[in-house]
Formats: structure tokens, C-alpha cells, sequence
């Protein structure tokens, strides 16, 4: 959460982005982070889902990489609206139909970074 914070700043943090972080067999941060601009407020599951997917074939075509940090940024506070549940329940269906290994799903806003919620579903 700490890292996010540090590279995505307060300023940047008032757009709605995605940003992938990807991260190295040993757990540092590769020299790799995605930003995709304009997210809506609710996207559609498939949209979601090819982000997934994406990630789980840019790791599997590099062998120096093991994971990915989704993180959601966003005007706002840190508090999880309707929207943000709509993308976490998006992000953890296509990270389990693609076998994505997401390492952590993160909410970054103006006033702070914090866990979005889990990688899996809870039941």
C-alpha cells in the first residue's frame, strides 16, 4: 500500500485510472506500471475480465514476473461506494476465470490508499 501511494500521488489520484503494478519472482516491483485512463464509473464485467486477462498473459510471457497489484484510483474518499463493489466483485470473478495472480486489489483516492477488498470472493 505504501508503494502505491508513493507512485500514485494525491493529484493523480483525483482521475479514474487503473494501474498495474506488476511484480518480480522476488516480490519487488518491476520496472512496469500500466496506467489505463478514463475508467468508468460502472464498466462491464467483460471489460473488466480482458484486464485480467491481460495481466495473466504479460506474466506468463515474462518469466521474471509473478504477479500484479490492481489498483482502482479516484476522486473522492477512501470510503467503498456501490461502484467499488461493482469492481471488486468484477475483479475477483476475472481474476479467478483467468487465473489471474493478483497479488492485492487496491482503492487509491485523495485522501489515502487502502485495500479494496479480497483477491477471492468470500463465501
Amino acid at each position: 500500500l505504501d508503494r502505491v501511494a508513493a507512485i500514485v500521488s494525491p493529484a493523480a489520484r483525483r482521475y479514474r485510472t487503473l494501474w498495474l503494478f506488476f511484480l518480480q519472482r522476488d516480490g519487488i516491483q518491476a520496472n512496469l506500471v500500466v496506467p489505463i485512463d478514463d475508467i468508468p464509473e460502472q464498466p462491464d464485467a467483460a471489460g473488466i475480465s480482458n484486464v485480467c486477462y491481460v495481466a495473466s498473459e504479460s506474466i506468463a510471457q515474462a518469466p521474471s514476473l509473478s504477479a500484479v497489484v490492481i489498483t482502482l484510483s479516484r476522486p473522492g474518499t477512501l470510503r467503498r461506494s456501490d461502484s467499488d463493489r461493482h469492481f471488486l466483485r468484477a475483479f475477483q470473478h476475472g481474476a479467478n476465470r483467468h487465473a489471474t495472480p493478483v497479488r492485492m486489489l487496491v482503492l487509491a483516492t485523495p485522501e489515502g490508499v487502502c485495500e479494496l477488498g479480497p483477491v477471492k470472493p468470500v463465501r
